[in-house]
């Protein structure tokens, strides 16, 4: 049996590996600063867009859980916001009811949109007409909640009273239709 002396490690190499490794880590951002936590409330200051990804719907009284819709139930209305680069938005309209009747969700082209602080500005344009969009400046006053400041669809007032609100119902990207 033949013993070997164990060989030590020169403590020039072990500095070289480790400055290597901390090389790495910076170069692929792995000690990169966290992103500044999200505070909401009437200094909301939120920039990405992407923050408002999700199904959102109008509510015209207090923002609760409300039952199943029913008839003569006023105007319901479901947003899917699918995509967003930067302040921009886009998404569709998911479902729209006025009392009993619903309108056909292809009547409807694509929703776009922009986030500016807490001001956000919807435009819900029609798919087969040269009627006005409707368009929606909203405050945002909580991560899942948006009051309407002012609506409009050209000079006229729009379908959404001032003071009303979109709640998130579901967060992140929108399912496909089916």
């Amino acid at each position: 049996m033949v013993w070997h002396k164990k060989r030590r490690r020169s403590p020039a190499r072990t500095d070289r590996r480790l400055g290597l490794l901390l090389l790495f880590l910076v170069c692929a951002g792995g000690w990169a600063a966290p992103p500044p936590p999200l505070r909401l409330g009437a200094t909301t200051t939120v920039e990405q867009a992407g923050a408002l990804l999700g199904r959102w719907e109008y509510v015209s009284g207090p923002a609760s859980k409300r039952a199943a819709p029913g008839l003569n139930a006023g105007l319901q209305l479901s947003l899917e916001i699918d995509s967003a680069v930067g302040k921009r938005f886009s998404g569709r309209v998911a479902r729209w009811f006025s009392g009993d009747v619903g309108v056909r969700t292809g009547n409807f082209g694509r929703v776009t949109g922009q986030i500016s602080g807490a001001v956000v500005r919807l435009t819900i344009p029609f798919a087969r007409s040269n009627a006005a969009p409707i368009v929606i400046e909203a405050r945002r006053v909580a991560s899942d909640t948006l009051r309407i400041v002012t609506a409009s669809r050209g000079a006229e007032p729009g379908p959404f009273g001032a003071g009303a609100m979109l709640v998130r119902r579901r967060r992140g990207p929108a399912r496909a239709p089916r």
